[in-house]
């Protein structure tokens, strides 16, 4: 029985080598065709999407404001006058 260092530093038995090697088997294989599937990922939400809800959330805050601004103040001209 025979050994020799691998390039590691351990020992390898010749024998057990040429016994691996006399049960490899090579196999290729040659497609003709090949099948794939290609998956493509897209945003949910757009850059024109979130822009625009931006928007209208800036636009819906202005009239919510607005529209308290002048229940405010009729109110108050309403109250400053009735008295």
């Amino acid at each position: 029985m025979s050994s020799t260092k691998n390039s590691f530093g351990s020992s390898v038995d010749t024998n057990d080598v040429r016994a691996a090697l006399d049960n490899l088997l090579r196999l290729e294989i040659y497609y003709k065709e090949f099948n794939y599937e290609g998956i493509q990922e897209t945003p949910a939400y757009t850059v024109q999407c979130g822009s625009f809800c931006s928007l209208l959330l800036i636009c819906t805050n202005t009239i919510v404001v607005t529209t308290n601004r002048i229940i405010v103040t009729n109110r108050h001209w309403c109250f400053k006058f009735s008295v």
